[in-house]
């Protein structure tokens, strides 16, 4: 989310460039849009955005250490109360991968909350296109 709104305030910063001086258009590598369109154009260069890059990005870098954190904690407990090493295994194991869905859904909920709000202020003339 955070990475969306500095490319937003990026890209604006661009557009009152090409505002006040349109011949540096063509020296912007990014885009000056604030749309959908113009994000993922200054996001990736590229068209198509792999898995490995999503992988690869610090939120689910953070969640995946968060979800072995919380799948030892839940280990300590169980050895703590006496378990066997076959069911600490298990809670561990299952309270890590709870714990991955679990962040994964609200960061996806934050994200599709915030993309309903949002309203560019500089749409590309690919966006004013779809949306008639």
């Amino acid at each position: 989310m955070e990475d969306t709104w500095l490319i937003v305030g990026m890209n604006r910063l661009r557009h009152a460039y090409v505002e006040l001086a349109p011949e540096l258009e063509p020296y912007f590598i990014a885009s000056h849009h604030d749309d959908p369109p113009g994000i993922w154009t200054t996001y990736s260069f590229r068209r198509h955005i792999g898995v490995t890059h999503w992988l690869s990005g610090s939120p689910v870098v953070v969640g995946v250490i968060n979800s072995v954190v919380t799948g030892v904690l839940a280990a300590v407990v169980c050895e703590a109360a006496g378990a066997g090493a076959t069911l600490r295994t298990l809670v561990a194991v299952a309270t890590a991968i709870l714990t991955a869905v679990v962040l994964g859904f609200l960061g996806l909920r934050k994200v599709h909350a915030a993309s309903r709000s949002y309203r560019p202020r500089f749409p590309s003339d690919e966006a004013r296109r779809s949306a008639r």
